[in-house]
């Protein structure tokens, strides 16, 4: 049997429990001494320390992006396949028109950001290479758009498709899903953006469309969410406000306040 190491909250918990054990004890009968007070009240200082260490070591809760994303699906009846059976479905192709459409929209803002910067930055390769850039992001804005519709019509023909994975399958998927989500978050962390914080608000927004009552989203005719009485709009403007300032060009820059 593996006994397991202690930690430094043990050893807090311990020290200070001891310590306020015997200065109880000393104070009751009299026949402590003055170095011993001071001693005995050392090692409960220490042990105080090492209970905040301990605090100060422990992993921060962090932003699950999976498990926000599953309570939206769930209140939004969206398929919830148990993960022992691994597979392809319609919602999978629906979402993956979905990623094709976010990334579309996120080409036009590069070009757009590309387009928008001054014409006297770098030398003339650079601001030629630059604007070639903005025109392929163009072209990457329209392909995307275009495949992202098409894609999502034939997920929504193939209602109902559920496609069981062997194992070489599931593993190739969960290969190709993980490094687009590190890769996304890559991209993220190369802005500067408090992009955590930012997805937290944006998935706060789309809980706050649930029903009240029933816990769910609720639907019209159509298959349109219906935003419940507690919907908030995201404001990603305020997340940004508590982490960035702007300079004087009026380009925020990311200097933590």
């Amino acid at each position: 049997m593996r006994i397991p190491s202690p930690t430094y909250r043990d050893f807090g918990v311990m020290l200070v429990a001891s310590c306020t054990t015997l200065l109880a004890v000393m104070s009751a009968t009299g026949k402590a001494s003055e170095v011993d007070y001071i001693v005995i009240c050392l090692g409960a200082i220490l042990g105080r320390g090492a209970l905040f260490w301990s605090w100060a070591q422990t992993p921060r809760p962090m932003v699950d992006i999976w498990e926000y994303q599953r309570a939206l699906m769930w209140a939004s009846g969206q398929v919830l396949p148990h993960s022992a059976y691994a597979q392809v479905n319609s919602s999978t192709l629906l979402y993956y028109g979905l990623v094709l459409e976010e990334m579309a929209e996120t080409a036009a803002t590069l070009c757009i950001t590309l387009n928008g910067v001054s014409g006297k930055e770098g030398n003339d390769k650079q601001r030629r290479q630059r604007l070639e850039t903005a025109l392929l992001f163009t072209d990457i804005h329209q392909h995307l758009e275009m495949w992202s519709r098409q894609l999502r019509r034939s997920a929504m023909s193939l209602d109902g498709l559920v496609v069981l994975l062997p194992k070489s399958l599931a593993v190739a998927l969960l290969d190709d899903l993980s490094d687009t989500a590190v890769t996304l978050a890559g991209m993220g962390n190369t802005t500067g953006l408090p992009c955590a914080a930012g997805y937290a608000e944006v998935q706060f927004s789309n809980l706050s469309k649930r029903n009240p009552k029933t816990g769910r989203i609720d639907r019209d005719e159509t298959g349109k969410w219906i935003k419940g009485a507690a919907f908030q709009t995201p404001n990603l403007g305020v997340v940004l406000d508590q982490v960035w300032e702007e300079t004087p060009t009026g380009a925020a820059r990311g200097q933590p306040r």
